[in-house]
C-alpha cells in the first residue's frame, strides 16, 4: 500500500522504500550528509535539490610506504566513496575522491526522506567488515614508486625529479670510474718506468756508439793520409819498396773499415732497440687507453640504469582513519 505519511506541512509523500526518520546507524559510527556543492558530488550522481537520501560509505585511509635500504618513508592519504551500498559492499568498487570535512554536513536538508537499504548499517559488523575489506583492497592495489639505480645502490630523494636523479647517477658513476682507473696506476707505473728506463739506456748507447763511430771515421781519414804520395813524389824509394808500403797501408785501411763496419752494425742495433723501446711505450699507452675505455663504458652503462621501483605496503602501515555513513541526495 502507498504510504501517505508526512513530516510537517511540506514533507512529500513517501514511497514504499522510503522513511521520514533517519535509519539507525551502529553505535560509534559517524553519520553525515553530503553537501551537493562538494566538487565530487556530481561525479557520484548526487542531485542538487534532491530530497531523497541514499546511504554511501565515505572513507579516509592513511598509508605509510617505507623502504629501509632506500631510506624512503612516504605517507599518503586516500579518500574514497562507495555508492550505492548493499548487503555486501565491495571496496573495489569505491571511487577515489578528494574531500575535506566541509563536504560532509552534520544536518540533513530540510524535507529530506531516507531510502530504506538492505545494508545492515545498524550493526558494527557491517562497518568492521568493510574496514577490513578496504584495508585488504588498499594492500593489494596501492603502491608508491621511487627512482632507483640498483647497480649504483642509489635511490631517489623526496621531491627529486627524474632528470636530477639521472644527473646524480652520472656524478656518482664518474667518481667510481675514477676510483677504478686509479687502481691501474700502480700497474702501469711500474711498466712505464721499466719501458722508459729501457728507452733511456738505448738512447745513451746510441749516443755512445755515434760518438765512437765518428771518432773512428776521423781516425781512418787522418791515419797516414797522403804519406805514401809524399814518399813517392820525393823519389827516394824503389817501386818495390813503395808497393810493399802501399799494400801495408791498404791492409791497415781495410782493417779500419772492418772495424768501422762493425761499429756501424752495433749502432744500427742500438737504434733498433730505441725503436723497440718506443714501440713498447706506445703499446702500453694503447693498452691503458683500452682499459680506461672499458671502465668508462662500464660505468656509463651503470649510470643509465635508472628505473622506478614499486614500494608496496605492509598491513600494519594501513589505517582506516575515518569511515562515515554519508547520506547522498538524489532525485526522486
Amino acid at each position: 500500500p502507498d504510504k501517505t505519511e508526512t513530516v510537517g506541512e511540506t514533507a512529500p509523500a513517501l514511497a514504499d522504500d522510503e522513511t521520514a526518520v533517519v535509519p539507525k546507524t551502529a553505535t560509534g559510527v559517524r553519520t553525515a550528509y553530503l553537501d551537493v556543492a562538494a566538487p565530487w558530488a556530481n561525479g557520484i550522481g548526487a542531485g542538487v535539490g534532491g530530497l531523497r537520501l541514499e546511504p554511501a560509505l565515505v572513507a579516509r585511509v592513511n598509508m605509510l610506504f617505507d623502504e629501509a635500504k632506500a631510506d624512503f618513508r612516504h605517507e599518503e592519504e586516500w579518500e574514497s566513496v562507495l555508492f550505492p551500498i548493499g548487503n555486501f559492499s565491495d571496496p573495489g568498487e569505491a571511487i577515489g575522491v578528494d574531500y575535506d570535512d566541509r563536504d560532509l554536513r552534520d544536518a540533513p536538508p530540510e524535507g529530506a526522506v531516507y531510502a530504506l537499504t538492505e545494508a545492515p548499517i545498524h550493526t558494527k559488523t557491517f562497518f568492521s567488515t568493510y574496514k577490513t575489506a578496504l584495508k585488504n583492497e588498499v594492500y593489494r592495489n596501492r603502491t608508491s614508486s621511487i627512482l632507483a639505480n640498483k647497480d649504483l645502490k642509489l635511490w631517489g630523494r623526496p621531491g627529486e625529479t627524474e632528470r636530477d636523479f639521472e644527473r646524480r647517477c652520472v656524478v656518482v658513476a664518474d667518481d667510481l670510474a675514477d676510483a677504478a682507473a686509479a687502481k691501474l696506476r700502480d700497474k702501469y707505473d711500474s711498466k712505464l718506468d721499466r719501458a722508459e728506463a729501457n728507452l733511456a739506456k738505448a738512447d745513451d748507447r746510441v749516443r755512445e756508439l755515434e760518438e765512437t763511430a765518428s771518432n773512428r771515421r776521423q781516425d781512418e781519414l787522418l791515419s797516414g793520409a797522403g804519406g805514401l804520395l809524399s814518399v813517392f813524389l820525393g823519389g827516394k824509394k824503389s817501386s818495390r819498396s813503395l808497393a810493399g808500403r802501399l799494400a801495408g797501408k791498404l791492409g791497415g785501411a781495410s782493417s779500419r773499415r772492418s772495424r768501422s763496419s762493425q761499429a756501424g752494425q752495433r749502432l744500427r742495433t742500438a737504434k733498433n732497440r730505441i725503436d723497440d723501446a718506443v714501440e713498447n711505450i706506445r703499446e702500453l699507452e694503447a693498452e691503458l687507453a683500452d682499459e680506461l675505455n672499458e671502465i668508462t663504458d662500464l660505468w656509463e652503462t651503470k649510470a643509465a640504469k635508472v628505473e622506478r621501483v614499486e614500494i608496496g605496503l605492509e598491513k600494519t602501515d594501513i589505517m582506516v582513519d575515518e569511515l562515515v555513513l554519508t547520506w547522498i541526495p538524489v532525485a526522486r
